[in-house]
């Protein structure tokens, strides 16, 4: 009797203890994965480190250069309104020099005109 209640109890153990390495095993790999993953977390974390200083280098960059860029486009505004300006003086002038030449031409042409006139008298 002794020996059954031996082997009663040992039959009752045994699957006590393998359920017992199995859940050390699946504890280990929980452990495992909860290190991997907090490993993982790190270098995200750095890597975010990484891009907020990216960006807030780059707003840093883009306040220096937003009032530059908006002086260039003021400038470009104005110098285009006076290269407007200079085409149409230099379009007038070039009329009036052309006016001119064709009186020259007319002129030029009456002088012929009397100066024949005049030969011919």
């Amino acid at each position: 009797m002794l020996l059954e209640a031996a082997k009663d109890m040992e039959d009752r153990i045994y699957p006590l203890f393998a359920m017992l390495e199995d859940e050390r095993r699946e504890k280990e790999v929980l452990i495992k994965k909860v290190v991997e993953r907090t490993q993982k977390l790190k270098s995200l974390d750095v890597e975010v480190k990484k891009l907020r200083t990216g960006l807030k280098e780059a707003r840093q960059d883009y306040e220096k250069l937003a009032p530059v860029a908006d002086q260039a486009k003021d400038r470009w505004i104005r110098e285009k309104g006076e290269n407007t300006k200079l085409s149409k003086t230099v379009k007038r002038q070039k009329e009036a020099i052309e006016a001119k030449e064709e009186e020259n031409r007319n002129l030029q042409a009456l002088l012929e005109e009397r100066k024949k006139e005049v030969c011919d008298s």
